[in-house]
């Protein structure tokens, strides 16, 4: 929550304000009342908000183990609509990175940060990382390995992943739910070792599936320490969760397997109404993600 200061001398503690705005109807406070409500909660007398903000904004409580969730996105792109839709939601919402305890945003297309809205820790900017070409894979999938080997310099060199136990790399059409994926990791024994998850059981050994990325702060050091050996593999005709795959485990990083991890057509079926997947891919378009995101919680167990 902030504390917005309504007109000078009062002020709401509220999680969003929208200044010279004298109907506050969508607001989940007026929401409970009838549309166009005309009650002084509701209208604030009838004058605009200034906005300001007083003070600094309460910091939600992290869980254990934390986790530091990021996102690759396209600014010009189906994806832009995807991530803005999060981040119009209100502080009830519980779905995608921002509701993980740390956060970030990383796109190419332009040097300078751009707006996509206001997270639970105020505004939300993209940071930039340099660009790569993609070609096709030899599995007629996206060869995006060296767009990917820059993500994950800047993501190196922002030293953001530092603060939490897991890095979680998701792709903005994956419908991604914090709380039940800080479940299934706690599943995978004590925090402070180097691991990672294998989470698509269509092959044999299970593989990495780039929808869901999840990756032990050791396991992303290790990498940041040897990114030469990494690099020399031959990944040319490779994805980039295949790379990373082979990276991790060329540097003696242990797997560990949760095929209930994701819901995707391509390895263990999608299906929103499945409450044992932390994620679901993939959403295309923002009602879309948004109608599995619902469908989702309304299977989540009432207590």
């Amino acid at each position: 929550m902030q504390c917005f200061e309504q007109q000078p001398g009062h002020a709401w503690c509220l999680y969003k304000c929208l200044a010279n705005h004298t109907q506050f109807s969508h607001h989940h406070q007026c929401a409970k009342e009838a549309k166009g409500n005309t009650t002084e909660d509701c209208t604030y007398n009838g004058q605009t908000w200034t906005c300001r903000k007083l003070g600094p904004r309460t910091l939600p409580p992290w869980g254990w183990p934390s986790m530091f969730c990021t996102q690759v996105m396209r600014l010009f792109s189906y994806e832009a609509g995807i991530v803005k839709i999060q981040l119009q939601q209100d502080e009830h919402f519980h779905g995608g990175i921002f509701a993980c305890d740390q956060y970030a945003v990383y796109a190419s297309d332009t040097a300078r940060g751009t707006l996509l809205g206001i997270g639970r820790y105020g505004p939300v900017r993209t940071r930039w990382f340099k660009s790569a070409p993609v070609w096709r894979s030899s599995d007629n999938t996206a060869a995006n390995t060296l767009l990917f080997m820059n993500f994950w310099e800047a993501v190196r060199w922002d030293l953001q992943y530092k603060c939490c136990h897991w890095t979680i790399k998701a792709d903005p059409d994956a419908v991604l739910l914090p709380d039940r994926l800080r479940l299934a990791v706690n599943r995978f024994g004590p925090v402070g070792q180097p691991k990672f998850v294998t989470n698509c059981g269509r092959w044999n050994p299970p593989v990495m599936w780039g929808a869901l990325e999840v990756i032990s702060q050791q396991a992303i050091e290790k990498y940041f320490s040897n990114e030469g050996t990494c690099k020399s593999l031959p990944w040319n005709g490779w994805g980039e969760d295949k790379w990373m795959e082979a990276c991790l485990k060329s540097l003696a990083i242990p797997a560990v397997f949760d095929g209930t991890m994701v819901g995707d057509a391509h390895c263990h079926g999608l299906d929103c109404r499945n409450k044992k997947n932390s994620a679901y891919h993939k959403f295309k378009d923002a009602n879309a993600w948004m109608w599995c995101y619902r469908t989702a919680m309304q299977m989540e167990p009432r207590g």
